[in-house]
């Protein structure tokens, strides 16, 4: 069922407004962290070689975490603001939200998901 135009621009205003906060704060604390590390581990040459080991391990996962948690909080992100073609399930932001403003057509399948 194709919605209005008008309500489809305010999802994706409402969208990149939520996504640039979440951004912004995820950028904060994922540089936080790593620049603490670096004070960090400037101060572990005392540190038993084990417990390197284990930082370093820490330190990778907290990496690997936040790319797991920047997918999972954009895919969040773009259900909460019903950008998702009705049919097929086609993420309507960015490039493919752009074209199916101007041809008020899904990118993916094709089916008519926006009415002026």
């Amino acid at each position: 069922m194709p919605i209005l135009l008008s309500a489809f621009l305010e999802r994706q205003r409402l969208f990149r407004r939520a996504s640039n906060l979440w951004s912004g704060c995820f950028l904060a604390l994922f540089f936080t962290v790593l620049f603490g590390n670096i004070w960090f581990t400037a101060r572990s040459d005392a540190w038993p070689s084990a417990a390197k080991g284990v930082w370093l391990v820490v330190f990778f996962g907290f990496l690997l975490a936040c790319i797991l948690v920047s997918y999972l909080m954009n895919k969040h992100l773009v259900s909460r603001h019903a950008l998702l073609c009705p049919m097929c399930g086609t993420k309507l932001v960015g490039a493919a939200g752009q074209i199916a403003v101007a041809t008020k057509n899904c990118p993916g399948c094709g089916q008519k998901v926006i009415d002026d």
